[in-house]
């Protein structure tokens, strides 16, 4: 987004900006820039490249977080309906 922005925001391109403006045609040469600058390389490739790492990243915690919390929710959910009916019923006795 870089080049495009340096660009958008160049002197030329400040004293331009009012004309275009003027005649209307202001958001068609920012949409005809910002086509020619995303059409010219691949901008997100970076930004992708880490998002696929954090994604991958997150599937490993979320199988560990399962592994680990697993049994410890198990234990506490059996421990709890035993006690649940041992209060209510004579079950359990």
């Amino acid at each position: 987004m870089d080049p495009y922005l340096d660009r958008y925001y160049s002197l030329p391109k400040e004293y331009l900006r009012p004309g275009t403006f003027l005649t209307n045609s202001l958001e068609d040469e920012i949409q005809t820039d910002l086509h020619i600058y995303l059409s010219r390389n691949d901008p997100f490739r970076e930004r992708g490249q880490s998002l696929q790492i954090i994604l991958t990243d997150n599937e490993s915690h979320k199988k560990e977080y399962k592994n680990a919390v697993a049994p410890l929710l198990l234990s506490i959910t059996s421990a709890n309906c035993l006690q649940l009916l041992r209060s209510r019923s004579g079950f359990y006795q």
